[in-house]
C-alpha cells in the first residue's frame, strides 16, 4: 500500500529534468530508460532524485557539445567534473541553480552528466535501467546518464 501511493506523488526531480530531456528528444536524442525517488517513501531517503540514459546522435565530442548547449538552452551551466581523477569517465555538473520548491530544504539543484568510457545501454541484466562495458561502442551515438538530485524535504 505505502508504495501504491509513494509510486504516484509527485517527483520534482523529474519535473526539473523535464524540459532538458524535452530539449535533448528534439535534437534526435533517444531516452533508453529513466529511474526516480520522490524522497517521500517512508523510511527511505528524503532527497527527490530522477536518472536517465540517453543515446545521443554523434561520437563523444559531438555528444558533449550537443549535451552542454541543450543544458545551457535549459537554464544549466554544466562544467566538467575534474574531482575524482580515477574516474575513466567524462563528469559533467552544475550546482549553480536553487531549488525552487518550498517544501524542501533551501540548497542547489545538482545536474550530473556521466558520458561513461566504453559503455553502451543494453537493457538487459538485474538492473536494466543502467550501461555495460562495450568493448565496441558504436561510434555514431553515444550514452549518457543524466542525474538529477534537490535537497532533501524539510
Amino acid at each position: 500500500m505505502v508504495c501504491i501511493l509513494a509510486c504516484f506523488l509527485r517527483n520534482y526531480a523529474e519535473e526539473t529534468a523535464a524540459p532538458f530531456e524535452k530539449a535533448l528528444v528534439a535534437k534526435a536524442a533517444i531516452k533508453q530508460c529513466a529511474r526516480n525517488h520522490s524522497g517521500r517513501t517512508p523510511g527511505d531517503s528524503r532527497i527527490p532524485s530522477y536518472s536517465a540514459i540517453f543515446d545521443i546522435p554523434g561520437n563523444k565530442e559531438q555528444a558533449v557539445d550537443l549535451v552542454k548547449s541543450t543544458a545551457q538552452e535549459s537554464g544549466f551551466s554544466l562544467q566538467i567534473d575534474t574531482s575524482n581523477r580515477n574516474n575513466p569517465d567524462l563528469l559533467l555538473v552544475d550546482k549553480t541553480k536553487d531549488s525552487p520548491y518550498p517544501d524542501l530544504e533551501a540548497g542547489k539543484i545538482i545536474l550530473l552528466i556521466n558520458v561513461p568510457e566504453g559503455k553502451t545501454y543494453n537493457g538487459k541484466g538485474v538492473n536494466p535501467c543502467t550501461v555495460i562495458t562495450d568493448p565496441n561502442p558504436p561510434a555514431n551515438k553515444t550514452t549518457i546518464w543524466i542525474n538529477l538530485n534537490l535537497p532533501e524535504y524539510k
